[in-house]
């Protein structure tokens, strides 16, 4: 969890937790806290060997991932009932909605990424479904500090934007010229930038790459304007996010803790105003 993805969803929950007023002063406060985070990360990392598997990609388990996702919600369920009855119950529940939305968005991902008329509407939707994980982080924070519903409904909102615009990015990255390798040009997916590309013959429609010519095409598609098309759509979601966060902070809140996480630069506050 140190040194992997899942590092920033367990410090959303600490910090969603302290913004809707829950506290770590007491040894039974903190131990609670661990406990949540530690069933909330468990729970996502099945969902990360799942998503591995539905790109092709080798799963951390290897070969045993699937088993290895079982048993990560089985540990996630154990150490969810090792919580005081009350917390226990409301954190049961934020675990199964959640855990619901996010298989759905997985779903549909899978069924969309070999769609070859895949339009930029289904593309979006795709990408706001990636928005449900770090949804499910704030939420959990949330929970479990108590959180009446208005400072729920808000912190949720601010983590599905933010979850929507890092997904937007790191997409966009995948496909920025440079030296990383891109991985979106190797297989079927729903990835935005790439989607705008082959919509306007940029690339054609059943390209899949072998590597060779892509810093060709992904300097096409800087100069074409596909990559800034999907910039443009997360800092969108990031200023969505900001204001989330600030009715957050209007129905009694702090947003402290949160209000450095969507990064937004000078010139989108200024647009915001």
């Amino acid at each position: 969890m140190e040194q992997g993805p899942l590092r920033s969803w367990a410090e959303l929950v600490i910090r969603a937790y302290w913004a809707c007023g829950g506290e770590t002063n007491t040894s039974a406060e903190r131990r609670s806290l661990e406990l949540t985070v530690g069933a909330l990360i468990i729970g996502m990392s099945a969902l990360e060997i799942l998503d591995d598997l539905i790109d092709g990609d080798e799963p951390d388990g290897g070969p045993q991932g699937p088993n290895l996702a079982l048993v990560c919600i089985g540990e996630s369920m154990s150490l969810m009932s090792r919580l005081s009855s009350e917390c226990g119950f409301s954190m049961v529940t934020c675990w199964g909605e959640p855990w619901a939305r996010c298989a759905v968005a997985q779903a549909r991902d899978a069924a969309w990424s070999t769609e070859q008329d895949l339009t930029v509407e289904q593309a979006v939707a795709v990408v706001e479904g990636s928005g449900s994980f770090t949804r499910w982080a704030v939420e959990a924070g949330a929970v479990m500090a108590g959180a009446p519903i208005a400072l729920r409904t808000t912190v949720t909102e601010f983590g599905e934007k933010l979850g929507t615009a890092e997904k937007r990015l790191h997409d966009m990255h995948d496909l920025w010229p440079g030296p990383q390798p891109s991985r979106d040009l190797c297989r079927p997916t729903c990835n935005l930038a790439l989607r705008v590309a082959r919509l306007n013959g940029i690339i054609p429609t059943a390209y899949h790459s072998t590597g060779v010519g892509d810093d060709v095409l992904r300097q096409q598609m800087l100069e074409s304007g596909a990559l800034h098309f999907a910039w443009a759509y997360a800092d969108q979601y990031r200023l969505q996010a900001a204001e989330a966060l600030e009715r957050f902070a209007h129905a009694g809140g702090d947003p402290t803790p949160l209000v450095s996480v969507p990064a937004l630069s000078p010139e989108l506050d200024v647009i915001r105003e």
